[in-house]
This record gives structure tokens, sequence and C-alpha cells, in this order.
């Protein structure tokens, strides 16, 4: 395995997990700490797709593509979780009434 696939996955990862440690510190309701697993395999998800367009795209790597892997956890893993926490809103709503 090449090197700078490693460097991109290890910072997607990264960036999915800070995403959810950034979501304990932020003021609302408690964490749940059972949510940190779910945010580490989104990371890992993440980090194959990026290892797979980097290894098509060729061996360059630059301070960019790291920062971009980055911001690329953490945006899979805050839309996760808000796919999620819309479809616990649903769930508590119901089914919308026929009329």
């Amino acid at each position: 395995m090449e090197i700078y696939l490693l460097w991109i996955a290890l910072a997607a990862i990264f960036g999915s997990a800070l995403a959810a440690l950034i979501k304990v510190v932020t003021p609302g309701p408690p964490y749940v700490w059972t949510y940190f697993p779910a945010s580490l395999l989104t990371g890992v998800i993440t980090a194959v797709v990026f290892a797979v367009g980097y290894q098509l795209g060729g061996p360059t790597l630059t301070v960019k593509d790291i920062f971009l892997a980055i911001l690329g956890g953490a945006a899979v893993d805050q839309t996760r979780s808000m796919l999620k926490m819309q479809k616990e809103l649903l769930l508590l709503k119901g089914p919308v009434p026929k009329k």
C-alpha cells in the first residue's frame, strides 16, 4: 500500500472523529457516546472512498489534499448525523394522517 493512501485515509478518519468530538463540546442535549463508533465507521467508509479516488488519480499528495480529506470526513459524518436526526424526528411524529 502506498504511504500517501494511508495519509489520506487517516485524515478522513480524523475528520470524522473530530466532527464527533465537536458535537461533545457544543451546547445542547448531552452527547450519547454510543454514537461515537458509528462516527468512526463513517470515517472508515469515507477513508476507503478517498483512498480509492486517490489511487485512481495518481501519487501526488499535497497539504490541500489532506485538509480536504479532513473536511470530507467531517462533512460525511455530519450528514450522517443529520439524516439520523431527521429519521428520529419523523419516527417521533408518527405517520402523517391522510385527509
